[in-house]
């Protein structure tokens, strides 16, 4: 089978994939094929599938380890046996599972360090590596996590969706990480002892009616805020003296908590006061109840009136179990409203509530950007004409009459922009999302950005900007309104001349001078006071210095003098590398004379342009001469340093 046609019927039947080969095959004469999916959940299909003359090459083909694909999702068989019921061979897949829990094959051996991480941090630690990649569709904070790490990949990201409250779906290869999903239905579903249901429970085992909280403690340990929260159903349980019975619940803590009105939206979270429900049923009941939509919708939220017990509760739609391939049969829909930890869910594929998380981000592209695209836009709008055609089964269909390859095709399932007549769309928009090789706005309200590189993983959410290294998830930079923090790297710092402050993560830089010792002078200078002097007329040297060439300038305070004449006999000081060939950096003519003149007293900065720093070694000397054999000159060095 040629790979498009399986593309075009893999919505509509189920395909089998040999994990070797790689073939794929469509499956026929699928029965009791069933379908269970809910929040935070993928469970195993099922079905049954005789052997017949359409399935001839797929049969054989099904077997444990192979994938099954259905709408955009790989399945992993893992438990099936087969039986012969006549002379026709059957096999009965019964766990089918969603590749996603493939993860619980992999590890992770190494840990991140502790302290607070992103969901992006996390979700790049686990899914690094893998067939999956992920995106954050809404905004979280930071939490605190000790050791992540040194598990299979499926424990790791359960701990994630737990700690912050996440719900996930899967597209693809693509988890898509969400704030709750479903929306609040405008109906009231009141249920009595009249309305069929396939399971129920309603448990009030947990309620409570009373809540005692306490936040942030005061040194000597007691609260700086405390509470007490009453529920609005604590009239409905009385005594039997009819007095109201107040059902207490765990006394609740939080130290970060300093305000009393932060403190009661805690409390009145943090309180269960109505019971466990758990419903599960036709999804005709739902419909004769006032839901409109076509087919349920996994976490809508169903307003509902518990009648035997006259308690409103808000039930969500955590669960539906399909049967694609019989269309008289009605889907079945799991309403609850209680919590359960995803760790069962994961591995057991039970059922799970997990709410409570909002956030919004914002970024910009500069302003004559977007107002050239329009431009741009406008102009390829306004000045082509298109002839619009309506293909049997295709929607709508606008042609470039320029270049038949380009059109746009308006389909129930979205909008697609192709060039090379329909073999792809590389600009579209369905329900999945938006496809684009360019996108340019005013500006984008976004909660997260990914830029995944072959060796860096990039991340910008509303908590900071992060690269991460990806080989090693330890090492990353990260910067916020903070500061910026790198963990594991290194930070270069290069000037506008092209020198490098910092280098690999450590300071390039400490600009210190170093005098030879001991003294470093020829046999005709001497020392006289505090001053060296020759009367040669030729370079003399009289000091030494070595220094690592970190700073641009070399500054030399020097004092200098002739002795006392009345010719204008005058001498020179020099600074002169020590390397063969190196040019005179300095010369500096002394005219002054007495050791009573300012230059003499005070002295005179000089200095020296060394060039863009290398950070190599150095070396030079200070050399004296005089004009005249009969008269000395005299210099030496006061201060010196290196800067700039």
């Amino acid at each position: 089978m040629k790979r498009n046609e399986v593309n075009i019927i893999a919505r509509e039947k189920l395909i089998i994939k040999d994990r070797l080969s790689k073939d794929e095959e469509p499956l026929y004469a699928v029965k009791n094929f069933v379908v269970k999916n809910g929040v935070n959940k993928y469970d195993p299909i099922t079905f049954v599938l005789p052997k017949t003359k359409e399935n001839e090459y797929a049969y054989p083909i099904v077997d444990n380890e192979n994938f099954i694909l259905w709408d955009n999702h790989e399945y992993r068989i893992k438990e099936m046996y087969e039986t012969i019921k006549g002379e026709t061979p059957i096999k009965f897949i019964t766990n089918a599972r969603h590749r996603f829990y493939d993860l619980l094959d992999t590890n992770r051996d190494t840990t991140l360090t502790t302290g607070a991480k992103t969901i992006n941090q996390l979700l790049s630690f686990i899914f690094t590596g893998t067939r999956w990649n992920f995106s954050v569709i809404d905004s979280f904070g930071t939490l605190e996590f000790e050791n992540f790490g040194n598990d299979n990949c499926l424990s790791l990201f359960n701990k994630v969706i737990e700690r912050f409250e996440a719900e996930f779906v899967i597209i693809g290869k693509e988890v898509r990480i969400t704030k709750p999903q479903g929306s609040y239905v405008d109906m009231q579903f009141r249920y009595n002892h009249n309305i069929k249901t396939f399971k129920r429970n309603i448990d009030t085992s947990n309620l409570s009616t009373r809540i005692k909280g306490t936040g942030k403690l005061n040194e000597d340990g007691t609260p700086i805020v405390s509470d007490i929260y009453i529920s609005p159903n604590a009239h409905l349980y009385t005594d039997d003296d009819g007095n109201i019975e107040y059902k207490d619940a765990p006394p609740y803590s939080n130290e970060t908590i300093i305000h009393k009105d932060t403190l009661r939206k805690h409390l009145q979270t943090a309180i269960q006061d109505v019971p466990d429900v758990y419903f599960e049923l036709e999804f005709t009941v739902l419909q004769d109840a006032g839901y409109t939509k076509p087919i349920p919708e996994r976490g809508d939220v169903i307003p509902t009136i518990l009648e035997q017990i006259n308690v409103d509760v808000d039930l969500r739609i955590m669960e539906i179990e399909q049967y694609p391939f019989n269309k008289n049969r009605s889907p079945k829909v799991t309403l609850a409203n209680y919590k359960k930890t995803y760790t069962n869910q994961l591995i057991d594929y039970q059922k799970s509530l997990l709410d409570k998380i909002w956030d919004e981000n914002s970024g910009k592209l500069r302003y004559n950007v977007y107002d050239e695209a329009v431009q741009r836009a406008t102009e390829a709008l306004n000045n082509s004409l298109t002839e619009l055609e309506y293909p049997p089964g295709m929607g709508i269909i606008a042609r470039d009459p320029e270049n038949e390859n380009r059109f746009v095709a308006f389909r129930s399932s979205g909008i697609g922009i192709t060039s090379d007549g329909g073999l792809t769309f590389d600009e579209a928009i369905t329900h999945l999302g938006v496809t684009t090789s360019l996108l340019t706005a005013g500006q984008i309200y976004t909660n997260n950005i990914q830029i995944i590189g072959n060796n860096d993983l990039f991340y910008w959410d509303g908590n900071y900007l992060i690269a991460i290294d990806a080989n090693d998830p330890n090492k990353y930079v990260k910067l916020n309104s903070d500061g910026l923090y790198i963990a594991k790297g290194a930070i270069t710092i290069e000037g506008k001349d092209g020198r490098k402050f910092m280098l690999d993560g450590l300071a390039n830089l400490n600009y210190s001078v170093f005098r030879h010792s001991p003294d470093f002078k020829n046999q005709f200078v001497e020392i006289d006071g505090v001053f060296y002097r020759t009367r040669e007329t030729t370079r003399q040297s009289f000091d030494q210095y070595a220094l690592r060439h970190e700073g641009r300038y070399l500054k030399v305070h020097l004092a200098y003098f002739v002795s006392n004449n009345a010719e204008g006999i005058q001498g020179n000081v020099y600074v002169v590398g020590t390397e063969s060939g190196e040019p005179i950096l300095l010369t500096k003519t002394i005219t002054n004379t007495g050791s009573n003149s300012d230059n003499a007293v005070y002295g005179e900065v000089l200095t020296i342009d060394l060039g863009v720093p290398t950070y190599n070694r150095r070396a030079f000397y200070l050399q004296l001469r005089t004009t005249s054999a009969s008269i000395f000159a005299y210099a030496r060095v006061r201060e010196i340093w290196q800067e700039g």
